[in-house]
């Protein structure tokens, strides 16, 4: 069959055989853990014998180069089951769940059974058929076959091939004596003292190995093939004895009258079932997609076409399976250690002594910061131990976004080709080490910022309140600004002084802008228009400040949202608030309590509410004058219970903290417990707020530099 040129890639269909033995296939830096347990192993199998599609694999093709992108485990487990046959008896007896007490009749009824189940569930997932096949199907000369005949002919090889697994499971079943009927069929080593011996059939535990009985038993084959002289036992014996030493006479005798009691029965069948299996291989075929010479995201476009429903490949993924990412750099110890941590996270065998490519620094580069600026990283993203991917990400975004004017998949991928030497203020490889350096500064010096701090005495970073777009974009024009004013540190002087209004500048900013939904749909063209306006200097004064907006835009947003229960004209969305609360208690310097993250809490219960009989009760109980930031312990022992159930002097403490997070007298806790007082707790809420986003906010921007 002729490749179908399909745009950028081509299809074509490969034996399973080939697919396995390529030696140009390479692991990409970067693969996902591998998943698969012998259940989803097992099922690979069945549809191998059953001569169901395997579906398609995609390779990133350059030269003589092919990177895996897809497929892995399909391809780890065809390969086990090629060069070591036995495994398919290994996952068989998870997959069966029999135990070595029941009959070999019993075994196989258990594996009709659920062959029976899997058929029926996959018969189940559809029966999408073309029309093409509907009719007929096309021959090599391109007459139309009958459906009927094509139908029988492939249930008959279909019946041949499945019962070449149902043979290897019965003898392997049948005749152990260890763990296996396969390898204890050709355990001699009580008759044949030697290392040779041992090994070219025996691994290290002493036992037979599978994997080198195979090319053993095909050995054995290829040498005796003329006349199928192979099949006969004088031949294996004779074969044995001339290559090997036994014990003695005695030995050599007890080894014939075993194989000739056993040979058709056990080793002759082993021999035959490996050698249909290997046929197998050399007719089934599975689908490979080669992609080359194309760009990051219409690789990623093609590969999720094409995966629809599956788990979709990151740019990342996709970008370590580029030969321009996988060129050797050098980097500093301290790199080195982040990006063995990176490979020890992914349980990949990339040694540490192996040499580092492009790809791993920025891979890498989070894990860096973790480790050399947690405090000033932690204030943006709380990552959890698995979070391993969001890492890759994250990184590639931050130097892509530094460095670059951007962070879409061209400006990303673009870091691959640049020159070691770039120009002032740009990335270059051969100063990736001085680059990381930088960043790391940065964010050392962002951990002094005091409106973060307060975010983070809450339990929360930047990106849990606004998303990662905002972040990131905070983060771009911050760390433009700080090289513009000179990288300004810890001493206070004019420049930290302008790189600390800017930061609160930014702050207010992107949590305006996503509290008024303008981040809605592409981030990543908001972000490289962001950062080209702050390039062309059009957004900052002549002393490197940022330009502030005359006239206050929270004043209007906070009248729509407390009269009209509205943002841009649209009904206030459940938990939409969140950013506005949480910057409530920032500009009013509410710190949370250590180590008790924030709960957004409705002061008058939501079951309240839902019993009052006002009109607009499902709208009042989600705004903003019934929400309020407390210490999860707090809200806990709050125990969604009206203020007016508490007691001073039954529980003082909770009291005050209460009255102390929710700005609310402990004299108005009765009032403010009745949805009927709405208007009045309205009032008082608007009031607090119009102080903190009008006046306070306006008292640190108007701070003297």
């Amino acid at each position: 069959m002729s490749d179908l040129i399909l745009l950028m890639y081509t299809i074509s269909p490969v034996n399973l055989k080939s697919f396995v033995e390529d030696s140009a296939v390479k692991l990409p830096r970067f693969q996902r853990k591998a998943t698969w347990n012998s259940k989803k192993q097992f099922e690979l199998a069945l549809s191998v014998f059953k001569n169901y599609p395997l579906g398609t694999t995609i390779l990133f093709k350059q030269g003589n180069i092919k990177y895996l992108l897809d497929g892995r485990q399909r391809r780890d487990a065809l390969s086990a089951i090629y060069r070591n046959p036995e495994i398919l008896y290994s996952w068989a007896k998870d997959y069966l769940k029999f135990t070595y007490n029941w009959s070999v009749s019993q075994v196989i009824d258990r594996f009709e059974e659920k062959l029976a189940e899997f058929i029926e569930s996959d018969d189940e997932s559809g029966d999408d058929t073309d029309e093409q096949n509907a009719q007929g199907e096309i021959s090599e000369n391109g007459q139309v076959s009958n459906t009927d005949e094509l139908n029988q002919e492939k249930s008959k090889q279909n019946k041949d091939n499945m019962s070449v697994l149902r043979n290897l499971i019965e003898v392997a079943f049948s005749y152990r004596k260890n763990s296996s009927g396969i390898t204890d069929s050709f355990d001699f080593k009580k008759y044949i003292p030697g290392k040779y011996f041992k090994n070219t059939l025996y691994g290290e535990n002493e036992k037979v190995d599978g994997a080198k009985l195979k090319k053993f038993l095909h050995d054995y084959k290829s040498d005796h093939s003329a006349k199928d002289e192979y099949k006969k036992a004088e031949t294996f014996i004779e074969f044995i004895d001339h290559t090997y030493d036994f014990n003695s006479e005695s030995d050599k005798k007890k080894f014939v009258q075993e194989i000739n009691a056993n040979w058709e029965s056990r080793q002759l069948r082993i021999i035959e079932l490996f050698d249909n299996i290997d046929s197998i291989f050399n007719n089934l075929t599975i689908g490979i997609i080669e992609a080359s010479d194309i760009s990051t995201s219409d690789s990623q476009k093609i590969f999720n076409l094409i995966n629809t429903g599956g788990t979709q490949l990151t740019a990342s993924e996709i970008m370590s399976a580029k030969p321009s990412w996988n060129a050797p750099v050098q980097v500093s110890s301290k790199i080195s250690t982040a990006i063995d941590k990176l490979y020890g996270n992914l349980v990949l065998d990339v040694s540490s002594d192996a040499k580092k490519v492009k790809w791993d620094i920025p891979a890498s580069l989070v894990y860096y910061l973790e480790d050399n600026a947690s405090k000033g990283f932690g204030l943006f993203f709380k990552l959890k131990p698995d979070d391993i991917a969001k890492r890759i990400t994250i990184g590639f975004k931050l130097i892509s976004g530094f460095y670059q004017s951007g962070v879409k998949k061209e400006d990303i991928d673009n870091l691959a080709n640049l020159p070691d030497t770039d120009k002032e203020g740009r990335f270059g490889w051969n100063k990736a080490n001085e680059c990381c350096e930088e960043i790391k500064n940065f964010f050392n010096v962002l951990a002094d910022d005091k409106y973060l701090q307060i975010l983070n005495s809450w339990g929360k970073c930047l990106s849990d309140i606004v998303s990662d777009g905002p972040t990131m974009n905070y983060l771009f024009l911050a760390f433009r600004s700080w090289i513009k004013l000179g990288k300004p540190t810890g001493h206070q002087n004019t420049s930290k002084h302008i790189f600390n209004k800017n930061l609160f500048i930014l702050f207010d900013s992107v949590i305006y802008e996503y509290q008024t939904n303008q981040w809605r749909g592409s981030s990543d063209s908001r972000i490289a228009k962001n950062i080209i306006i702050f390039e062309n200097d059009s957004a900052t004064e002549d002393n490197g400040l940022l330009k502030i907006q005359q006239t206050n835009p929270w004043t209007a947003l906070l009248e729509e949202i407390f009269e009209s229960n509205q943002i841009n004209g649209k009904p206030i969305e459940k938990n939409s608030l969140s950013p506005m609360v949480f910057y409530y208690d920032i500009l009013t310097d509410k710190t949370g309590k250590a180590d008790d993250p924030a709960d957004i809490d409705h002061i008058i219960p939501q079951a309240i509410w839902e019993s009052s009989t006002i009109s607009n009760k499902d709208v009042l109980k989600n705004s903003l004058l019934n929400l309020a930031l407390l210490p999860q312990s707090v809200n806990r022992s709050k125990n969604k219970r009206p203020l007016s159930s508490f007691s001073i002097s039954n529980e003082p403490s909770l009291v005050n903290d209460l009255s102390k997070y929710e700005d609310i007298a402990i004299s108005d806790f009765a009032k403010y417990s009745q949805p009927t007082n709405w208007q009045d707790m309205r009032a008082a809420r608007k009031k607090l707020y119009k102080e903190a986003f009008e006046t306070k906010r306006t008292s640190i921007l108007e701070n003297n530099i």
